[in-house]
């Protein structure tokens, strides 16, 4: 796990290939709108390029001997889901459907990322019955209970802290406007 899980080098091919499509749907908006009008294709070259990720891996969890997965796998699983996203972004193809809780996981996406390994560590320590348990039972109290503290974190720390930021930065938007209004008040 800690060859696998932990190293920068398996988390930067899913960082770079989401600049990269912010990049293009900033920079290249023209790009993208001909990329999202061709869901199903960019549906089914998603879906190839997660298979021949996957192929890497031998479809079984990632080895840390498997020197083709590691450098190969990781790329290609993070392009195929880079393309998906463009698919999911289409107005046509079979991901254009919202799926109901969809927009609440991705609401609570930053927190979870930042707390769901401490609250699946802690999870055995104060629930004893989850050592050493891998049943779907087990699975569901890690998702509940990893996913509650995410909502917890998010409406304690992160939704307030928001409000703050949009608040000040709100004020200085407004302040900075006045005193150029007053240096030229064309604006």
């Amino acid at each position: 796990m800690k060859r696998i899980y932990y190293p920068t080098y398996t988390r930067l091919d899913g960082l770079l290939c989401g600049v990269a499509l912010a990049s293009i749907k900033l920079f290249m908006p023209a790009f993208w709108t001909q990329l999202e009008k061709r869901g199903w294709m960019t549906f089914g070259i998603g879906i190839a390029v997660l298979l021949a990720g996957f192929w890497t891996f031998h479809f079984a969890y990632p080895d840390a001997d498997n020197i083709a997965g590691i450098l190969a796998g990781f790329p290609l699983v993070s392009i195929g889901f880079a393309v998906l996203v463009i698919s999911a972004t289409a107005n046509n193809g079979p991901l254009r459907l919202r799926a109901p809780g969809a927009k609440a996981v991705a609401t609570l996406a930053y927190s979870l990322y930042l707390s769901h390994k401490a609250v699946a560590h802690v999870d055995p320590i104060l629930i004893p019955w989850l050592r050493d348990n891998t049943s779907w039972p087990a699975v569901g109290v890690y998702a509940v209970t990893c996913l509650g503290f995410a909502a917890l974190l998010y409406f304690a720390v992160e939704r307030p802290f928001l409000w703050l930021r949009d608040r000040h930065l709100d004020h200085q938007v407004a302040t900075r406007l006045d005193a150029e209004a007053r240096v030229d008040p064309a604006i």
